[in-house]
């Protein structure tokens, strides 16, 4: 099991907080994509976030050894539309992985782009994305 801290850096459209949310909503319609989900259901999200408690920046966090189901019909067009920093070697190696195991899974880690930056836990406790409990 290995914790990941993704920290969701704002664009000129969208702060991290609406980023993080719709980077994480994309996550999850790789397993459930858009068209079959109803306002009845209660999942959203793949992972769960954290913010940061001084700069209010978001981080979206997972383990990056967990398998994502990847749904037959599962588009990523969203989720690239929503990573701008990422090169088109990029984007087409992610459309791949996603293409050649649709109706299997992929690992996390696997679609963490590689210019997100990524904290483990201790790293997210020393840049203060956790606070120390008594």
């Amino acid at each position: 099991m290995a914790t990941v801290y993704l920290p969701v850096q704002p664009t000129y459209t969208m702060n991290s907080i609406e980023r993080a949310d719709a980077i994480n909503a994309e996550l999850w319609h790789i397993r459930k994509p858009s068209q079959y989900m109803s306002a009845s259901d209660v999942t959203r999200h793949y992972f769960s976030t954290v913010t940061h408690p001084s700069t209010s920046q978001v981080a979206i966090v997972g383990d990056s050894d967990d398998a994502l189901r990847v749904h037959a019909e599962a588009d990523i067009t969203a989720l690239l539309a929503l990573l701008p920093e990422i090169t088109e070697s990029e984007r087409t190696s992610l459309t791949n992985l996603i293409e050649t195991n649709k109706g299997g899974t992929v690992t996390f880690g696997s679609i963490i782009p590689s210019t997100s930056a990524q904290l483990t836990q201790s790293e997210a406790e020393a840049a203060g994305w956790i606070e120390a409990t008594e």
